[in-house]
């Protein structure tokens, strides 16, 4: 912020001060991550709903805090801890689409996943991002299931004989986070049948040290295009 308020006479200062300080949600910087405010938890946003794959406005208590694009997620936010009231509206609109209320606790972090619910309804599922730093050499993921109309999946390494690093997740459900070695690896999802079947697969550079969401959000089924199923691999930063 420019130094402006050395201009300012002191009685406008106080005046906005305790206005300024009533803001409930930020979002972090590449610099500032952590909140060093114990009062605060951290949410990241994802815009995983194919049905309304548009840029979407996030607001927390009426106030607008961030716009997504359908398959991006947002910075981690600091939020104040309490009950906040959480809405996503079409950016080109301003209808609203979903709507929820996080009980944000003190300290904690938190994943927030709009998805369809059906393909006129959007939903928001919040996930704790409850976890410990991985050992040296090491990275955690965590998979989640929000494909559309998708059946248990499971998640692997490629490979024949790979041992599976998540088995059965049912949709909406996730994993749990699983501590798996840094590097290059490429992620396969599969159909959790005897068969087995691929449907998605994708390369990643797993740092160590590193927690990562390992997303498949999209219509499940033979569609293509945007709303197709994808397999999406983000860092927790």
């Amino acid at each position: 912020m420019k130094p402006f308020v050395k201009t300012l006479r002191r009685s406008l200062l106080w005046a906005v001060l305790p206005a300024a300080l009533t803001l409930s949600f930020t979002s972090c910087s590449d610099d500032n991550n952590d909140s060093n405010n114990p009062a605060e938890a951290r949410v990241m946003a994802y815009h995983a709903a194919p049905y309304a794959n548009a840029e979407v406005d996030l607001l927390v208590d009426g106030a607008k805090v961030e716009d997504i694009e359908y398959g991006d997620e947002s910075d981690y936010l600091n939020v104040a801890a309490g009950t906040r009231a959480v809405e996503v509206r079409l950016k080109s609109s301003q209808v609203a689409v979903a709507n929820t209320s996080l009980n944000a606790e003190s300290g904690k972090r938190y994943s927030l996943f709009a998805y369809s619910a059906s393909t006129t309804q959007t939903s928001l599922l919040t996930i704790p991002d409850d976890y410990t730093t991985p050992a040296s050499g090491n990275a955690l993921v965590r998979f989640v299931n929000l494909g559309y109309n998708a059946p248990a999946l499971t998640l692997t390494r490629q490979g024949s004989g790979a041992t599976p690093i998540s088995t059965g997740v049912a949709k909406l459900a996730n994993g749990g986070f699983v501590s798996v070695p840094a590097g290059a690896i490429t992620f396969e999802v599969r159909e959790t049948t005897t068969a087995q079947s691929t449907v998605l697969s994708q390369t990643a550079n797993l740092e160590s040290g590193k927690v990562y969401n390992v997303l498949v959000y999209g219509v499940y089924g033979g569609t293509t295009g945007a709303t197709g199923l994808k397999l999406d691999v983000e860092d927790l930063d």
